[in-house]
């Protein structure tokens, strides 16, 4: 039998609250939404902090607004076809801008149907934005959703990742990325200091999708942005574009690749 002193007790107790206490601090939450109403994911939304899991249950409902998430959080769907939100909001249905973008926190969206319904007009419907001058966000995961009927599905400006496993079906062009077309001016034309050329991560890669009825180009990209497309299944109608579309930098001479 060993025998421990006073402080020998008292150290060990503080490092068995020290640790537990980390482990607690850095535990997930999981919240519910009682449905997938607008109201009931905005609720959902407001009381997570980042890091939590939000789930959202089947069923099929109507947006009238759209939902802002200023936090990393991972919200999960039913699966795609279960969980089904259709827009009838002017503007982006989902909007991600993370209000604090030193932390470079996790974001996934995973297992719902957005119908866009047509309403963003000429922007995207799922729009993920760190905003002029930001930090460019590394860890997005955006997979095993259905994308309908927008001119473009994801507005991704200074956002890297993977977004995979999804299906894309009536969309102009499916992506968009741009720093400068969303408010950064021309600036980004001719200086990229939030990328670094050659690392991995600051590219948004694109793997397992499906593309159906794409009038226009698959993605979009200016101002010094970076995407990578493998394993993907394309269906297209468009004939006079490329199916990729690149800008690379611009010192005043012709553009480079």
């Amino acid at each position: 039998m060993i025998k421990l002193g006073k402080y020998e007790i008292i150290r060990l107790a503080i490092l068995f609250i020290g640790v537990f206490g980390l482990a607690k601090s850095s535990w997930a939450g999981t919240i519910n939404a009682a449905s997938c109403s607008f109201a009931d994911v905005s609720a959902a939304v407001n009381a997570a902090t980042a890091g939590d899991i939000i789930i959202i249950p089947a069923g099929t409902c109507t947006w009238a607004n759209n939902v802002t998430i200023t936090k990393g959080v991972i919200l999960l769907g039913a699966g795609a076809d279960k969980t089904i939100i259709t827009s009838n909001a002017p503007g982006a249905l989902i909007v991600y801008a993370p209000a604090d973008l030193s932390l470079k926190a996790p974001f996934r969206f995973s297992g719902f149907t957005l119908d866009f319904n047509n309403e963003p007009g000429e922007g995207p419907g799922f729009y993920l934005n760190p905003r002029i001058g930001g930090i460019p966000q590394t860890r997005i995961r955006i997979d095993h959703n259905k994308f309908k009927n927008a001119m473009y599905a994801l507005g991704l400006p200074g956002m890297f990742g993977v977004v995979d496993s999804n299906t894309f079906e009536n969309f102009n062009t499916p992506s968009r990325h741009s720093w400068c077309s969303f408010d950064y001016g021309l600036y980004n034309w001719e200086h990229f200091p939030e990328v670094i050329y050659g690392a991995n991560e600051n590219n948004m890669y694109y793997e397992d999708n499906v593309f159906t009825n794409v009038s226009s180009q698959m993605t979009d990209a200016q101002c010094g942005q970076r995407y990578a497309y493998r394993y993907n299944t394309y269906y297209g109608t468009a004939d006079s574009f490329p199916v990729f579309d690149m800008h690379g930098n611009y010192y005043g001479g012709p553009e480079t690749i």
